[in-house]
């Protein structure tokens, strides 16, 4: 699960559509005060692929429950796809900018 929360934290950094996509989903499902910024969410993803390898797999299992708050299964078309927590993504924005201050 770890490796496919990375693989797709890391698409999203890649891909402005489906940052976007992702955006919207949370959106969707987030009280207004939660709400992530397109920049908050970059800045997670490059934390992210930033320091993955570095990381021991407690420490990936952390950060994905940080990240993630479902991973929806779609059995019929075999397809994942996750539901992100917006103060996860809020959270690794800030260590990521405080690192890199």
């Amino acid at each position: 699960i770890e490796a496919f929360v990375f693989d797709r934290i890391q698409a999203m950094g890649q891909d402005p559509e489906l940052a976007a996509q992702a955006l919207e989903a949370a959106r969707g499902h987030s009280r207004p005060d939660r709400l992530i910024s397109k920049a908050d969410l970059m800045a997670a993803c490059t934390r992210v692929s930033t320091v993955w390898s570095d990381l021991t797999t407690a420490q990936q299992a952390q950060v994905t429950s940080t990240l993630v708050e479902r991973i929806d299964y779609n059995g019929h078309s075999k397809q994942m796809d996750l539901k992100l927590r917006p103060d996860g993504i809020r959270l690794l924005a800030l260590e990521g900018s405080a690192a890199g201050s």
